[in-house]
């Protein structure tokens, strides 16, 4: 594996619990598969979904499938 940059920039909690999910996935690959990698996938979706719906994206109903 190469040489890797760091950059520093500012997040959003949301962003930052994405990044998480993806790097915990990456690191538990394959045994973590399939289920951090759908929860990745949730986290995306309701980051990028338009208009935002802000029933998807309360507290209440994302602690319904956090693992």
């Amino acid at each position: 594996m190469g040489k890797t940059d760091k950059i520093l920039i500012e997040v959003t909690p949301e962003e930052e619990e994405l990044i998480a999910a993806i790097r915990n996935y990456c690191k538990t690959y394959p045994d973590g598969y399939p289920e951090l990698l759908l929860y990745a996938q949730r986290l995306f979706d309701i980051m990028v979904d338009m208009p935002k719906n802000d029933l998807l994206s309360t507290d209440k109903n994302l602690a319904s499938w956090k693992y």
